[in-house]
């Protein structure tokens, strides 16, 4: 995903899937003074975009724990029903993906595909083509900002895992444990 110029704090913001990238948009917007954009039609909104770094400005990213951020891709792209179920999200599982399957058999199908065509569950390192600045974002507490970001997280992720998918997807992500030091 390319880079978001912010010149008016000689900044480069580079969004990373399922990390508060919509949430961190709208509020970008309302910064530069470009209004709202309902639902995900921010992620069309006209930003000034970069590929690479620009001298003299800084450059920053906001990741998530591995754990959270794979709960949250199900509850927002498989549970919540203020969502339309998209079955086209998944590249390459189509089928395979279906609306209320359980959190465990979601996760297995999405990390043992072989091709790893979709962003959501790539690693966070992965989706950084610059080195950058990165601070951990937990979004809870930011949800009051704009609550129709909110994907109604059913329940909390430590409940929905358990011992073996915990190895799994720690092991899965390991470059984000490593880089960005999660606790295991």
């Amino acid at each position: 995903m390319p880079g978001i110029v912010l010149h008016q704090m000689k900044a480069v913001y580079w969004p990373v899937y399922k990390s508060g990238s919509t949430l961190l948009k709208r509020h970008f917007a309302q910064i530069l003074g470009m209004g709202e954009f309902p639902g995900m039609l921010i992620h069309s909104a006209p930003f000034e975009k970069t590929d690479g770094t620009i001298p003299d400005y800084e450059d920053f990213s906001f990741v998530r724990n591995p754990y959270v951020r794979l709960y949250s891709l199900w509850c927002h792209k498989v549970m919540d029903s203020n969502y339309p179920f998209d079955p086209n999200v998944f590249g390459g599982l189509e089928g395979l993906i279906v609306p209320g399957m359980p959190f465990i058999d979601f996760s297995y199908t999405v990390l043992f595909q072989k091709k790893r065509l979709d962003p959501h569950w790539t690693a966070q390192v992965t989706q950084m083509p610059v080195e950058c600045r990165t601070f951990q974002i937990e979004l809870s507490p930011l949800r009051f900002l704009f609550p129709q970001d909110n994907h109604n997280l059913k329940g909390l992720w430590q409940t929905a895992y358990n011992d073996a998918l915990l190895g799994f997807v720690r092991n899965y992500y390991k470059k984000d444990f490593i880089r960005f030091g999660y606790a295991k």
